[in-house]
């Protein structure tokens, strides 16, 4: 019987050392392998990361550019600028052309015209099965190919956007940017990576022609709300929470706001998305906080959200078209927290009073222009403040519902600008602030900063709602283009805008 559990104990022991040598073994296997798998990715390129984290539409598929057959020049897609987009109605976001981890992002691409073709030639062009599309991330060996024929497919991550008047055509590619082109990076910093655009023909051969140019794709590790002005990342999509409404339609959106507090709870999110589904996300520091789901809401819809950290940065996402479709709208408005109330200050009768400052009246909308002229101006209500800034603000946000998404947007860019421009005039001017100079200076403002926020694209696209206005609302465009405004004089009005949105189409 001694004997019997001596062999069962030998073999037992036996069995766990084959155990304990067969674990080390793979312990130190697996080590290597995550060797070199850091050695590898140490060794790659920005481009190389991510072409490889990227992805695409499903339908799409790699190969590799060194069995890459060289197409002609003729066949190469062409340079596709944003005033191209515009017109064709899509109205592009500056951050929509920022990649992120793990966000939507849009790639363009302009194919070369087919002579004398028919629409229904074109169409047939646009989902033929032997023709693709390519993209070649930096000198990746790896081309993406996306079959034109998925354009033909619902929901498939590429569609068809439309042709442009010399018959070459216009395809979007839905791109999901992975974490690991950031994951070795700073939180904050930018980087700068390069795409190419393919023409593909498949037949005996992959035979791929070669834009002659590459395409700038900003990648932006983490908020860049603190970029200088001149990082390739830096975009609009960072403010002060205002409480404004963002509006938009076919492009993807990225808005950050400084909420002033690291803990906030019930705040009312307001979204539409109408009839065409569109996906809202709003995240705090890296979480989640809400999400509303591929959804067409078809009438406004709020719900409460938190949040309770070490950030003050909150950050709202849109991703239009969601469902596969091509043509959205949407709004969304982020409440601010309300700070708590604050004692004035006393007079200090050992020393002066501090004279206000144009910082005291920052961040309070409209009333910004009242502040500014009870505290600094003075100039009373025939000044340029109050009988024209203040009045007209307010009288925008009672018509915002007349204005497309790209009205509001127009009027989101213009007040932030006109209002830095007038902070710095008052700070220039110190205690002496002449009303009459100041009205003439900030009219003068106005057609630089509107020309910046695309005012002739803004005015045609919204002709029909201001001509059903009248010409009190009309004012608030910049006064020596509208001086002689009337409402009898809508026609002049006609006659601005169609040569203004004929020049911005041909610049």
């Amino acid at each position: 019987m001694n004997r019997r559990c001596l062999i069962w104990s030998l073999a037992a022991a036996l069995i766990v050392l084959v155990i304990i040598a067969i674990t080390v073994t793979l312990i130190l296997v697996l080590r290597k392998h995550h060797k070199k798998s850091d050695e590898k990715s140490d060794g790659q390129s920005l481009n190389e990361i991510i072409s490889e984290n990227s992805t695409f539409p499903d339908g799409s598929y790699q190969f590799s550019v060194s069995d890459l057959k060289t197409g002609t020049l003729d066949e190469s897609p062409d340079v596709l600028p944003i005033w191209m987009l515009k017109m064709l109605n899509l109205a592009v976001d500056d951050s929509s052309m920022v990649a992120e981890t793990n966000r939507l992002s849009y790639l363009f691409v302009r194919l070369t015209p087919t002579n004398n073709t028919s629409d229904t030639r074109t169409k047939r062009q646009t989902t033929t099965d032997d023709k693709a599309i390519g993209v070649r991330f930096g000198d990746s060996d790896t081309i993406h190919i996306i079959p034109r024929n998925l354009t033909s497919i619902y929901n498939s991550g590429l569609s068809f956007i439309g042709t442009l008047p010399d018959g070459s055509q216009v395809f979007q590619i839905q791109v999901r940017m992975g974490d690991a082109m950031c994951s070795k990076q700073d939180y904050g910093s930018c980087l700068g990576a390069k795409w190419t655009p393919y023409s593909i023909e498949n037949g005996d051969a992959v035979v791929g022609s070669a834009a002659q140019f590459d395409n700038d794709l900003p990648v932006a590790c983490g908020s860049q709300c603190d970029a200088k002005s001149d990082s390739p990342c830096a975009t609009s999509s960072c403010s002060q929470c205002d409480g404004q409404q963002v509006a938009g339609a076919n492009t993807p959106v990225t808005r950050r706001y400084n909420m002033g507090t690291k803990q906030a709870a019930n705040l009312q999110f307001l979204y539409e998305t109408f009839s065409v589904p569109d996906r809202i996300t709003v995240t705090y520091e890296g979480d989640e906080i809400f999400d509303s789901g591929c959804v067409g809401t078809e009438g406004e819809r709020t719900t409460p959200i938190g949040f309770d950290g070490n950030s003050m940065e909150v950050r709202v996402d849109v991703e239009p078209n969601c469902d596969g479709t091509t043509s959205t709208a949407w709004y969304f408005t982020l409440p601010c927290v309300d700070g708590p109330p604050t004692t004035p200050p006393q007079p200090n009768t050992t020393s002066p009073i501090p004279s206000t400052t144009s910082g005291d009246c920052r961040n309070r909308q409209c009333s910004e222009y009242k502040c500014l002229d009870d505290t600094r101006a003075h100039c009373g209500p025939s000044g340029y403040l109050l009988s024209f800034g203040y009045k007209y603000c307010n009288s925008f946000i009672d018509h915002t519902n007349l204005f497309t998404p790209a009205g509001k947007r127009f009027f989101e860019c213009v007040r932030p600008r006109l209002m830095e421009y007038i902070e710095g005039y008052l700070d220039s001017a110190g205690d002496s602030v002449n009303c009459d100079d100041l009205k003439l200076k900030a009219f003068d403002s106005h057609i630089p900063i509107f020309r910046d926020c695309d005012y002739c694209d803004m005015i045609f696209l919204n002709a029909p709602q201001f001509l059903k206005e009248a010409c009190d609302l009309m004012a608030m465009f910049p006064r020596p283009l509208l001086r002689a405004c009337s409402m009898g004089s809508q026609c002049l009005l006609i006659l601005f805008v169609l040569p203004r949105a004929t020049h911005f189409v041909v610049e």
